[in-house]
């Protein structure tokens, strides 16, 4: 295995990190991912986040500190007003207690967290709650498709709209094995991967949004190769794992 650092995805918070996207993705057709959320701070996009409740969402643990966020349902493009986009703050801010955000081995365990809305979305066709997986199943050598505002790759340009990635699950031996070793956790993490061209992979500002197999988000971006390099996978949370934890967490926030 190279020896490779790797990077956060979030996004710097300031002004000119309005629009970021996935490394070398194509502009997904408006609302097909409807359960995907612009997580800001302040008015500025930091991350992704999935609507799993009409007043609830997860996101990489890494996103958020205490105060001062807001999430956008039924964006596409950040930088232009659209009457599709409902805007909510954050109220409260549940981190998993076993989140290590200085881990290497495994890196950033448990990097999840639940954000309970000031106020419910409006759930129509723009804006729709996730499908979590409900079992524990590997999803390895599925097809899967990666979404975010990220950048399109290290220190690249930024454009606006939200983009998409095919990428295929790797299975756990297959990505321990061959390239990120004791990195990567069977419990905590879900490795994507572009087996073919090569040239897709989540970035800064993708954090925390979604991978989907088929309709069911089935991780969170957490962590990359430094420089979001793509021939190596992209690092995200299992949300399979987490599901009775997602569960019970939202039950003693109210």
């Amino acid at each position: 295995m190279l020896s490779l650092f790797f990077a956060l995805l979030v996004a710097v918070a300031n002004a000119n990190d309005v629009s970021q996207h996935i490394v070398n993705g194509d502009v997904a057709t408006p609302h097909s991912y409807p359960s995907q959320l612009s997580l800001q701070r302040g008015t500025s996009h930091i991350c992704g986040a999935v609507l799993v409740r009409a007043n609830y969402a997860i996101t990489a643990a890494h996103c958020v500190g205490s105060t001062g966020y807001r999430v956008q349902c039924g964006a596409h493009n950040l930088n232009t007003a659209e009457s599709t986009r409902q805007t909510i703050s954050v109220a409260a801010i549940t981190i998993h207690p076993n989140y290590n955000g200085n881990g290497q081995n495994p890196a950033f365990p448990n990097d999840i967290a639940v954000l309970r809305l000031a106020s419910s979305f409006s759930i129509n066709s723009q804006c729709q709650l996730a499908n979590l997986p409900s079992g524990s199943g590997d999803f390895g050598n599925q097809a899967s498709m990666i979404t975010g505002w990220g950048r399109l790759y290290g220190n690249g340009p930024l454009p606006s709209q939200l983009k998409e990635g095919p990428v295929t699950v790797l299975t756990h031996a297959t990505c321990s094995g061959s390239y990120w070793g004791s990195t990567v956790n069977a419990n905590f993490h879900i490795c994507v991967k572009d087996v073919g061209d090569r040239i897709y992979g989540a970035c800064n500002g993708d954090s925390g949004g979604p991978a989907h197999v088929g309709n069911t988000v089935v991780g969170l971006a957490s962590f990359v190769a430094g420089g979001c390099l793509t021939n190596y996978p992209s690092a995200y949370v299992r949300v399979s794992y987490y599901r009775s934890w997602i569960d019970s967490t939202i039950n003693s926030m109210g």
